[in-house]
């Protein structure tokens, strides 16, 4: 009876292990182990119960017989896998009498016997690849290192555009696990070519100061798919390397309320940033050609040249794209008409609630030439698949400007051709910029004709490739730009550290000198272009009129009253007032100057 109850027991958790691994390795487990590990211990404890019998019927009758026979079968299932076992002494004592159950049992132990010391093949392999990638990180240890909190196809994109571009470097995956699928072997073989070194253990289990030259760069990228653990990486890496100069957080994360989880940690020397990919991306866009907005803008009978752009999706990319372009749009002789087409009925209702003062009737639509001048109209409840989005393109005969973000590659697409159809009709050609998600297929469209070889002329951003590069996101010629404008107009009570610990410890001041430096670089490109011949006076105070209702910010106190957390700014007003105030005006001077001294 006994050898009946341990071979079942034994083959359930064989059975048990096997299943585990499966559901482990298609991410079905609730939580992820090493799959040799993990089938280890099941064959482990299979072999235990198959040993049992064996020694009930060895030691039957002798003292302590329950401690021999745990032991011993303990001992003889360890023996499995260094080669050692015994498979005769079960024959021994289970008589070929037994029939059926004889044949059972020997075959089930059989498997045990070869399964076991496969195992432990596979764990010594795995060792020795552990040994590898340790000694090629200590060989590294010499370089700049960027290091990643774990491996998937935006992590291993950005990483392959940093070691073409920085040959020097070194590259870590960490929390790699390896599994059969053609998606992880897919990822350790990408790993492989770019000479990147794997970790098993999570970011936070291992120390990448041991050993390394302090001088040298060390750069985390937190961008994983689980947030909350996001977030908890990066704060534990910021108390862990907080003193160690040359060393940067990139903690990737569209929650434009996550940056309140590090307003209140020290960060020490280390120097922190949330990547908003939409906004990054649409900050490169404007950054490199936005100046090309301007070449097609038409002079109206107003004696003004305006930029007619429509946006069509208001998701990530576009809302950020019609915020932007309130602000960017603002020069002097420029005024820009903005259409927005959305699905969603409350796209107004919610655009209003984000930015009350950008399109409340006070400011939208004005022509106050010390204010923001800007026109933007919300279409909210439109399919633009439908008859009502053509008859509202055909009311838009001006348009210059194209982008379509509408969260899916095929209908991106779609509709961008649709457009230049529509456009056409119309007799006019605008710029259109599509979302492409798809690298691959970015590159196929590209150069995309008709079948009379006429080009579609639609230009594709978006896409992994472009998007998680060593220029968006690390972007250090923006940002160094930005940091100068940002200690140019701080308190002169400050010493330069303390100028730039506030550029980097707080978002607002961040991103407030990066969209200083954009529209700094457009007015260089501008006048190289011979699109721009207008003094400054006016216009830093408009763009920053613009750029701050854009981020949700309302007028309300007198000069220099401002309250953060209400988003509201006594500052807010138009030139003419601003002038009265000869402090804030200065202020404004210094950003004119500098954009001057940068041509």
């Amino acid at each position: 009876m006994i050898w009946e109850i341990c071979l079942g027991i034994s083959f359930a958790l064989f059975a048990a292990g096997i299943i585990a691994v499966v559901l482990n390795m298609t991410g079905k487990a609730l939580k992820t182990y090493n799959p040799v590990y993990m089938l280890g211990f099941f064959v482990f404890a299979a072999s235990f119960f198959i040993f049992i019998p064996v020694y009930c019927c060895r030691f039957a009758g002798e003292t302590w017989y329950g401690v021999k026979v745990f032991l011993i079968s303990a001992h003889n299932a360890i023996r499995l896998f260094v080669v050692d076992g015994e498979f005769d002494i079960i024959q021994r004592y289970l008589s070929a009498d037994a029939g059926g159950l004889f044949l059972r049992y020997s075959w089930f132990a059989a498997v045990l016997f070869v399964a076991a010391p496969i195992i432990t093949f596979s764990l010594i392999l795995s060792f020795m690849k552990r040994v590898r990638y340790f000694w090629s990180y200590l060989a590294g240890c010499k370089k700049d290192c960027y290091i990643f909190s774990e491996i998937n196809e935006r992590s291993l994109t950005l990483a392959e555009d940093l070691y073409q571009n920085e040959k020097k470097c070194q590259i870590v995956f960490t929390d790699v696990f390896q599994s059969d699928t053609e998606e992880s072997l897919d990822f350790i073989a990408r790993a492989k070519d770019i000479k990147a070194v794997c970790f098993y253990k999570d970011i936070l289990n291992l120390n990448f100061t041991k050993g390394r030259n302090p001088e040298k760069k060390l750069y985390f990228f937190i961008m994983g798919d689980n947030r909350s653990e996001n977030l908890t990486q990066s704060l534990k890496l910021i108390e862990k390397y907080k003193n160690r100069e040359n060393t940067r957080l990139f903690y990737f994360s569209d929650d434009e309320n996550s940056d309140l989880s590090f307003s209140s940690v020290d960060k020490g020397k280390i120097k922190v940033k949330r990547v908003n990919m939409a906004r990054v991306l649409i900050d490169r866009m404007l950054y490199e050609d936005g100046y090309k907005l301007f070449e097609t803008a038409k002079e109206e009978a107003d004696g003004m040249r305006r930029i007619h752009a429509v946006i069509v999706g208001l998701g990530r990319h576009g809302s950020n794209m019609l915020r932007s372009l309130s602000w960017f749009c603002q020069m002097d002789g420029y005024d820009v008409d903005i259409n927005a087409f959305e699905l969603d009925p409350l796209a107004q209702d919610k655009l209003e609630m984000q930015c009350p003062d950008l399109i409340s009737g006070r400011y939208n639509g004005k022509k106050d030439p010390g204010e923001a001048m800007y026109t933007i109209s919300i279409h909210p409840g439109v399919d633009v698949e439908s008859k009502r989005f053509a008859d509202e393109i055909q009311k838009l005969s001006e348009t210059n400007y194209v982008i379509v973000s509408l969260g899916d590659d095929e209908r991106n697409l779609r509709i961008s051709v649709m457009l230049r159809m529509l456009f056409g009709r119309m007799g006019i050609h605008p710029q259109i910029r599509a979302i492409i998600y798809n690298s691959d297929e970015r590159k196929a469209l590209e150069e995309a004709r008709n079948f009379e070889g006429t080009s579609y002329d639609i230009s594709f951003f978006g896409d992994l490739r472009s998007s998680y590069s060593e220029r968006v996101i690390i972007n250090s010629e923006l940002e160094e730009k930005a940091l100068t404008l940002h200690k140019g107009w701080a308190d002169t009570t400050l010493s330069e550290e303390e100028k730039e610990s506030l550029f980097w410890d707080y978002e607002y001041n961040y991103r407030s000198s990066i969209a200083a430096a954009i529209h700094q670089k457009v007015i260089s490109e501008m006048e190289k272009h011979k699109l721009y011949h207008h003094d400054l006076d006016n216009e830093e105070h408009r763009r920053w009129n613009a750029y701050m209702r854009s981020e949700g910010y309302i007028q309300r106190g007198g000069f220099k009253e401002k309250d953060h957390l209400a988003k509201t700014h006594g500052d807010l007003v138009s030139n003419d007032i601003l002038r009265k105030n000869k402090e804030e005006w200065e202020k404004d001077r210094k950003i004119r100057e500098a954009a001057q001294n940068k041509k």
